[in-house]
């Protein structure tokens, strides 16, 4: 027959174990409602770093950011976190795309990101709107407000008869405008100022020539432009043998310029 005082020191260290474990429980629960509240749980914007941001992203961007998307002071804790401002940031027309956003103790998180580059600026009636390589429509606040002078950096283009079809972060709407972006690209550095695109018609519909132009006036044709053309990058070489030759475009014999 098993003795009482045998069963009294079985169960004892049951009931310890027991007590413990219900007032960690307790402790933690306590403790995780607690937390969120704990101004080093709490995301803020001094505390989010981006990738280093061309001068064209606005300085109150990660604030501007935060508070288009609510999520000003939300909690580290919310395991959807990062995903939620994967969200807000993609939704900026500065942004690409989002590559990768990881939290960090206290109060910050680490977002790299891809930047849109504005490659030229539309001519229209109520001014300039920059477009990026793809043919998204940026803001207008940095060439407007921020640094006006920098808007001689990119070529014009001038003769697009349509209108963005979207706001600021869609794209233009326009295969001409896509492909003068595209153009745009291929010719920095070559000291085109103007691109002046036009509709030529042909038996089967039709297609878009261009012609460019310098800042001293001289303009030449460059004529139809197709991104995959494997011509382009010889093509842009000898503009550049050309100036370089000469001293400046504005120098080169006109005969020279007919590069098609």
């Amino acid at each position: 027959m098993e003795s009482p005082y045998r069963k009294r020191t079985f169960f004892g260290p049951v009931l310890v174990f027991t007590v413990f474990g219900v007032l960690g429980v307790l402790g933690w629960s306590f403790v995780r409602n607690l937390l969120p509240e704990r101004t080093e749980y709490r995301l803020s914007a001094a505390h989010v770093r981006i990738s280093d941001a061309p001068p064209w992203i606005p300085a109150d961007f990660v604030d501007s950011v935060l508070q288009d998307s609510g999520l000003t002071s939300a909690s580290l804790l919310e395991p959807s976190l990062p995903e939620k401002l994967a969200r807000a940031f993609a939704a900026d027309s500065w942004v690409e795309r989002v590559v990768r956003v990881e939290l960090h103790f206290p109060s910050g998180a680490n977002v790299t990101l891809v930047y849109r580059s504005p490659v030229a600026l539309i001519e229209v009636a109520q001014g300039l709107l920059p477009v990026d390589s793809n043919g998204v429509l940026l803001r207008t606040d940095y060439f407007v407000h921020i640094a006006p002078e920098k808007a001689d950096d990119y070529p014009r283009v001038v003769g697009i008869r349509s209108t963005p079809l979207g706001g600021v972060g869609t794209t233009w709407g326009d295969p001409i405008v896509h492909a003068t972006a595209q153009l745009a690209v291929l010719l920095e550095g070559v000291g085109v100022a103007t691109i002046l695109p036009t509709v030529e018609k042909t038996p089967t519909g039709a297609r878009a020539v261009f012609r460019l132009k310098t800042a001293a006036g001289t303009e030449f044709p460059w004529g139809r432009f197709d991104a995959d053309d494997p011509r382009n990058d010889m093509r842009k070489k000898r503009l550049l043998e050309l100036a370089q030759l000469y001293g400046s475009l504005d120098k080169v014999p006109p005969s020279l310029l007919l590069i098609e």
